[in-house]
């Protein structure tokens, strides 16, 4: 998020409001990608409550997206907790999961592995009646791409099912539900 100078200057700080809370999934060039949950507002450059993902590269060159902006919806504010990111066939596209903390409603999003821009998005739906599924953080569904590029995430019901859901599966650029 910073430079290890400021980050060393201001540890405290990031320590307390900066959180790895998503397993890390690395890439064949050793780049490593991860989500972030922010609780109160992180020191600058952050400057935030949002969430977001980083990837750091083999020199440790940090970039950042926040959730919010990644979704392009401002009321995306957190990634979504213990959901690893996925990486496409090809290493190009990283799935993600982002969320409303007032609604646990939110997308699966595809953004460019390299910049962290937004490529591809799509709201996750209950298919029984088209509402907002629920995304849990007290669960472990993670985007995961199949042999035939094409991506599956888990999701809860909308309304509540006794916490059962249904496993969603999309074309690789999220515009095709299967």
């Amino acid at each position: 998020y910073t430079t290890l100078a400021n980050y060393l200057a201001n540890a405290a700080a990031y320590n307390a409001t900066i959180f790895i809370n998503t397993p890390i999934t690395t890439d064949s060039n050793g780049n490593v990608f991860f989500g972030f949950r922010v609780q109160g507002t992180a020191p600058a450059p952050l400057s935030t409550t949002q969430s977001g993902f980083a990837r750091i590269d083999p020199n440790g060159n940090g970039t950042y997206v926040l959730a919010g902006t990644a979704a392009n919806d401002a009321t995306i504010n957190r990634d979504s907790h213990n959901s690893a990111p996925a990486l496409s066939n090809d290493e190009s596209t990283l799935y993600v999961v982002a969320k409303a903390n007032s609604t646990g409603q939110g997308y699966l999003i595809g953004l460019n592995s390299t910049t962290l821009a937004t490529r591809y998005r799509v709201f996750l739906r209950d298919p029984r009646n088209t509402s907002g599924a629920q995304i849990s953080d007290d669960s472990t569904a993670s985007p995961t791409v199949a042999p035939d590029n094409d991506v599956y995430i888990g999701i809860l019901s909308n309304p509540g099912n006794g916490s059962r859901g249904f496993l969603l599966r999309f074309s690789s650029d999220l515009t095709i539900q299967k």
